[in-house]
């Protein structure tokens, strides 16, 4: 393959990946934004909520981690007949996003319910408790570990 010819490959390819970890980071944060009714996250960590800001650092490195590894089976079409695998690859990224950010929330949301008899985990992050915020971002980072154990490899 010519330099040039690898340098449009490897630049198409980053372009794409930049573009989906935005999507992907955008909708994983508007998915935690339901969870936590009556908290508006991107503005508790302008103002400073550093609890909010460590659970906001945790589901983006969270989604991160999945992008990365999907990426790595990602091939990029230099042949009209690999458009088709370019493609199921990309659906296969996408399922695997979509897969984590549901299965996130869903762990999110359990341990809130079983969090809830003692506190409302909201009201705790909002108020700026960084112990729940560090068990939550470990939860999310433990469930991203696993889902990333489960995905197939390049």
């Amino acid at each position: 393959m010519a330099l040039f010819e690898l340098l449009v490959v490897e630049g198409f390819r980053i372009l794409l990946a930049v573009l989906l970890a935005v999507i992907a980071q955008y909708f994983a944060l508007k998915v935690f934004d339901r969870l936590t009714p009556g908290m508006s996250n991107l503005k508790e960590v302008r103002q400073g909520n550093a609890a909010v800001g460590i659970l906001v650092g945790a589901v983006i490195l969270s989604v991160a981690i999945i992008v990365a590894e999907q990426l790595e089976t990602v091939i990029i079409p230099l042949q009209p007949g690999e458009w088709l695998e370019f493609a199921t690859d990309y659906a296969s990224l996408l399922l695997a996003v979509g897969f984590t950010i549901v299965v996130q929330a869903m762990a999110y949301w359990l341990m809130a319910r079983i969090l809830r008899r003692g506190f409302n985990t909201t009201a705790e992050i909002k108020r700026g408790n960084v112990a729940v915020a560090l068990l939550y971002g470990a939860l999310l980072y433990s469930v991203t570990i696993i889902i990333q154990a489960g995905l197939p490899k390049a």
